[in-house]
């Protein structure tokens, strides 16, 4: 399996419904370049966020990620579908938002999307930052009537309001969807994951790390894939 990468790690110990006024101990804004170069396989991470309270602006992301009030009902947050314990998926064949309603597609995971040129399975969108609120509004999944009521939600909360004003200098006055969705994006670009047995082998030159240099010899269960055709270049 590929390794998680270890900003994600952390916040995953936070809370969901907490901002933190402070940054992580041990944590830097250069945390997730250092480690993704670290992760075999991976291109340089896009990035589109100033390094500028960026810890912050992930934790801010990752509270809003979780937060069940951003949706018409208060039923629906980010993670019901892009579930961290499934591999931020919810294993459905079709996506279930609002009133259990049912979208056209499955849930793509949220892993490693930061590197996608495109998102959503039709591709409309061509950032993860220009995809992180179209299922706010969308009627079938969090079902928000719009961004007046989207930063009216946000505006009820103090420490909401405290976190962007640190993070974006924003008022509740001036406070934008966009700096929403930037947030959000942040928290999703540190869900990143390299440096499986494939990427050792493949990128990191370890031979070692082949399926028949296990200690049972042959039996790994991917061994076959390991070699076919569809991983082959």
């Amino acid at each position: 399996m590929r390794s998680v990468h270890c900003l994600s790690i952390c916040l995953a110990l936070l809370p969901a419904g907490m901002v933190m006024a402070d940054p992580l101990p041990g944590l830097s804004a250069s945390c997730t370049e250092q480690a993704v170069d670290n992760l075999l396989g991976l291109p340089p991470i896009p990035d589109a966020s100033s390094p500028e309270h960026l810890v912050e602006k992930i934790q801010l992301g990752k509270t809003l990620f979780f937060d069940k009030r951003l949706s018409a009902d208060g039923s629906i947050s980010c993670a019901s579908c892009h579930n961290p314990e499934r591999g931020f998926i919810d294993g459905l064949p079709r996506a279930q938002g609002i009133h259990r309603q049912l979208g056209t597609r499955n849930t793509p995971t949220l892993v490693n999307a930061a590197f996608a040129e495109t998102q959503f399975w039709d591709g409309r969108r061509d950032s993860i930052e220009s995809q992180a609120t179209d299922p706010l509004f969308n009627p079938i999944e969090h079902a928000v009537n719009d961004e007046v009521q989207l930063l009216h939600t946000i505006r009820q909360d103090i420490q909401y309001v405290a976190a962007f004003e640190k993070v974006y200098a924003a008022s509740p006055e001036t406070l934008m969807a966009t700096q929403v969705a930037q947030a959000i994006a942040a928290y999703e670009r540190t869900l990143v994951a390299g440096n499986s047995a494939f990427d050792r082998y493949r990128y990191g030159h370890d031979k070692t790390a082949h399926p028949s240099q296990s200690p049972s010899g042959s039996d790994a269960p991917g061994k076959n894939r390991f070699g076919g055709v569809s991983l082959t270049s």
